[in-house]
């Protein structure tokens, strides 16, 4: 091969080379390449916009994978002329596929990646990425050209294991279940040029001015600061003390964590920085305050209710219980003794006689059941229930069988049932 063959293919191959650097792109505006596939890398929740570079004699089909899309509000949009542009709304995982434009000549197809956050080269600021504790992120290289790609958490190699989902030497790199450990300086790519990403972890970010927060009760929530830090951060509950299960985590403070989270533990938290300050305004809704408002009249309820039901389904009497529970007692036989007493008398006969046989007094007859005449030489009263004969003055109205109780037992309830109310 002479010198001037060679040159000839350096200069197809560069030119080809030079054509699969410029299928990388990263801005909204991510334009196609004739008879090439052309990725498309942006951040989770952004918009991208797919635009085909050859021109369309009829209306353009796009698909995803081999789904034929259409327009759909708050998703798909389709514009330009002949439809030669797919505008991607609200991007997420789920987005991720090869996207193909039917009706040109030649095909133009279009691989859509989504990521948590893009590298920054060493020209440019790292990049920012936040996630929650427990969850994932996913990290992107801007420019995922080179064979020999590799990452790095501050300064040591990555190798595949539990803390990483998917390759370790690919052009993504996601990190699952979440920690404070993972809140370092990630790098990825080529060695000499690889790209920064700084890995933040909170339920609540905030840099300036004030971010409402939701928390859990009985679980952790993490609040932080998500600008940088050069001086120790100053954390304080507006309206009150910091509580007890408080803990400053990270370099200069730039977190607070609260465990586990307690009713109490709702309000605002600023914190104080570089002469700046961000406040934090913590919501703990309860089981049913799905809105996040109320939670202090919503727990005392709560508290409230538990007690409640504690004291009907497991009661345990107390002195002043046992007290109350006796006093019942005393209240319901002293009703009872007395109602016996003074019904007595009250169910008399047919007919009342007055008469005198044989100088006896026989008032006391009737033919009633429960008579209730008294006989003078007896200190009782008699609470019978038997039918009366009509006999004479020394019969107890009838009716044997009856309860008799001695005035003095009625007596002796009474005055307990009084010492008791003293002592109440």
């Amino acid at each position: 091969m002479n010198f001037s063959k060679l040159l000839c293919l350096v200069l197809v191959y560069s030119e080809q080379f030079g054509q699969v650097l410029a299928t990388v792109q990263t801005g909204k505006d991510c334009k196609g390449t004739a008879d090439a596939t052309v990725t498309c890398k942006r951040k989770k929740d952004e918009t991208v916009k797919l635009t085909i570079a050859g021109t369309a004699n009829n209306p353009v089909r796009w698909k995803k994978g081999t789904t034929t899309i259409s327009a759909q509000a708050a998703k798909y949009e389709l514009d330009g002329d002949k439809n030669k542009i797919l505008t991607i709304l609200n991007l997420k995982e789920g987005d991720e596929e090869t996207y193909t434009a039917e009706g040109t000549s030649p095909v133009e197809k279009f691989q859509v990646q989504v990521v948590d956050c893009l590298g920054g080269k060493s020209t440019k600021p790292a990049g920012l990425c936040q996630g929650k504790p427990g969850g994932s992120i996913r990290l992107g290289l801007s420019d995922a050209t080179g064979s020999s790609l590799s990452w790095m958490k501050d300064g040591t190699a990555i190798t595949t294991g539990d803390k990483y989902d998917g390759p370790v030497n690919a052009a993504t790199l996601k990190i699952k279940d979440l920690d404070d450990g993972d809140e370092k300086e990630f790098t990825g790519g080529i060695t000499g040029a690889m790209e920064k990403f700084i890995v933040q972890v909170a339920d609540c970010f905030g840099d300036t001015g004030t971010v409402q927060c939701q928390g859990k009760l009985n679980e952790a929530l993490k609040l932080r600061i998500s600008a940088a830090v050069s001086g120790t951060v100053t954390w304080e509950k507006v309206d009150g003390q910091l509580p007890s299960n408080n803990q400053k985590v990270g370099t200069n403070n730039v977190g607070l964590k609260l465990a586990p989270l307690t009713a109490a533990d709702a309000g605002t938290y600023k914190a104080t920085y570089d002469s700046k300050d961000v406040s934090f305004t913590v919501r703990i809704p309860g089981e049913f305050d799905v809105a996040g408002r109320s939670t202090h009249w919503y727990e005392s309820r709560k508290a409230l209710t538990r007690k409640h039901f504690a004291f009907h389904w497991q009661w345990k009497p107390t002195n002043k219980q046992a007290h109350s529970a006796a006093l019942f007692v005393l209240q319901t036989a002293l009703a009872v003794l007395r109602a016996k007493v003074c019904d007595t008398g009250a169910g008399g006969g047919d007919t009342k006689k007055e008469s005198t046989e044989n100088g006896k007094d026989n008032s006391g007859g009737g033919g009633g059941g429960g008579g209730g005449s008294s006989n003078s030489g007896t200190d009782q009263v008699n609470l019978g229930e038997g039918k009366g004969t009509g006999k004479g003055a020394g019969d107890h109205g009838g009716g044997g069988g009856g309860l008799s109780y001695s005035p003095a037992l009625l007596v002796t309830v009474t005055l307990v049932h009084l010492l008791l109310q003293l002592a109440a």
